[in-house]
């Protein structure tokens, strides 16, 4: 702050981009809390094939009927709202719009994490979608579906796989890493050491990347409970328990990142004071060795 108390621009733009990781976490809630909804209230169905799919079916009251109506007063305003979609329109929201080709259930599909036109998914390929950094027995995730091996199946992590190919959720990061570099700038925190600052700064990567796990273990546990609808729910569910418990312990644990970054500055400090105290030493016996030597020979 300056010295009237008002707010700096680099401070303000600190504070917009906390607010922006606060924002963005709390659209993904808003999205997995819709996907639990569409999903538990069979909006959206997901119905095993034999051939290792699952085929995405609409509730009937979200298909447009005989008299080219729909059943769902809420799909009936959705496709009111679609028609006015134009893939070549200069505005970029009538485009927008038009890629679901004035198919609401396009936007529910969209709501659980799929490309709006999506009919047939592998259990496989949703596993990979809300698993970003795990890697899973391919072969195992391929006999789900085979009924004589079915009572075998489990949703197996890979633990070599993981560990020799990790996969890095580089957008994930490069927006964690924008968005806590406030931390740096804010000007709650300028008088605080550079130490203390990229303490909180490491801090807060460590909450984004424990909501992550989190969701990536709620997947995990759902795919064990009800592989398909099971992964969807999961994943929603554990992104709103880390996301939400964040918020609750993000002063706290910043605070532990400020004082272990004063720990480290303090050990810095410490070695270059007993550098300094060496060197001098070291210094005060080649001078006083030459000292010896001139006096001996003189």
């Amino acid at each position: 702050m300056n010295e009237y108390g008002d707010s700096t621009f680099v401070g303000a733009v600190a504070d917009w981009l906390d607010s922006l990781g606060k924002f963005n976490g709390g659209l993904t809630v808003a999205k997995g809390l819709l996907a639990v909804h569409v999903l538990g209230t069979g909006l959206l169905t997901l119905a095993k094939d034999a051939k290792g799919n699952f085929i995405i079916k609409s509730s009937p009251a979200w298909v447009k009927g005989a008299n080219k109506k729909y059943e769902s007063k809420l799909a009936e305003r959705i496709y009111q709202l679609l028609e006015k979609g134009d893939k070549n329109s200069s505005n970029i929201i009538k485009r927008a719009l038009a890629k679901y080709h004035n198919t609401p259930s396009g936007v529910l599909r969209e709501l659980i994490g799929l490309h709006g036109k999506t009919n047939r998914i592998s259990f496989g390929k949703i596993v990979e979608q809300h698993h970003k950094i795990l890697a899973f027995d391919k072969n195992l995730i391929k006999q789900y579906f085979d009924k004589n091996l079915i009572k075998q199946y489990k949703v197996q992590i890979d633990v070599s796989k993981t560990a020799t190919q990790f996969k890095i959720p580089y957008i994930a990061v490069f927006f964690s890493v924008i968005t806590n570099s406030g931390e740096f700038f804010s000007d709650t925190n300028q008088n605080k050491s550079m130490f203390e600052k990229t303490g909180r700064f490491i801090a807060g990567l460590g909450l984004d990347a424990g909501v992550a796990a989190l969701t990536s273990t709620g997947a995990l546990i759902g795919s064990m409970v009800a592989p398909g609808v099971g992964t969807f729910i999961g994943g929603a569910i554990g992104a709103t328990v880390g996301f939400v418990g964040s918020l609750f312990v993000e002063d706290t644990v910043k605070d532990w990142g400020e004082t272990a970054g004063r720990w480290v500055e303090e050990r810095v400090e410490d070695t270059e004071e007993f550098w300094d105290s060496a060197n001098e030493a070291i210094s005060n016996s080649f001078s006083n060795a030459k000292k010896f030597i001139v006096d001996f020979f003189n």
